[in-house]
């Protein structure tokens, strides 16, 4: 945790920053984890099993970074740590779908043998493809659980790939052994997340001009 901290505030210092996060699953890449979701006050009868929505670990400023907006509560913050309570914060969705117009912030959900409260309500995101409906997620702090690698997330004022070569310096005087594997803009993502979508509706029209090619053909 410390040592993300360093990272973290290393890199807020480089020019044009504006904000840095870090998340387990990279979105757009259609990623289907998923987790149950059981409220504490209305625990799901014993046989059943209860609904599942997305699963995501993200640290504070990775809403931040990707512009996903704080509807109610709070975001993750460094005050919640392994030694605190459990925490965790859900999607539009999920408030939308379970809480029946309710408020959600304060109320309970069961993690296996313990439970976690709700301490913030964020925007619905399509994570699996551009072309998914948003979904129903529910994120875990990973300041309380922080994990050996990870995805991390920069916005920045200027052009993004300008700063790799700063960054990259920045995170090997910090520690020569960290491995950055991949630097990519999120919108290359995005595009990639809907490449197959393109192929079969250019597939589509190249069949349609064919048919309609030999209609005019048999025709004449």
């Amino acid at each position: 945790a410390a040592f993300k901290r360093r990272v973290f505030d290393t890199i807020r210092a480089l020019p044009g920053v504006q904000a840095v996060g870090t998340a387990a699953v990279m979105p757009l890449t259609g990623n289907v984890w998923s987790v149950p979701f059981d409220r504490a006050d209305r625990p799901v009868p014993a046989g059943e099993r209860a609904p599942d929505v997305g699963w995501q670990a993200a640290s504070e400023g990775y809403f931040t970074a990707l512009g996903i907006p704080l509807l109610e509560g709070r975001l993750f913050s460094s005050a919640d740590t392994a030694d605190s309570p459990d925490v965790v914060i859900i999607s539009e969705a999920i408030r939308d779908r379970f809480f029946d117009g309710q408020p959600a912030v304060g109320r309970r959900v069961r993690l296996g043998d313990g439970e976690a409260e709700i301490v913030g309500v964020v925007g619905s995101i399509r994570r699996g493809s551009l072309t998914d409906a948003p979904w129903a997620d529910m994120y875990f702090s990973q300041e309380q659980s922080p994990s050996v690698s990870m995805n991390l997330f920069i916005r920045t004022a200027d052009d993004p790939m300008a700063l790799v070569p700063a960054l990259r310096g920045t995170l090997r005087e910090i520690d020569g052994g960290m491995i950055v594997r991949q630097v990519r803009l999120l919108d290359d993502v995005a595009a990639e997340s809907v490449q197959i979508t393109r192929l079969v509706l250019c597939l589509l029209g190249l069949f349609a001009a064919t048919a309609l090619a030999l209609a005019a053909v048999g025709i004449y």
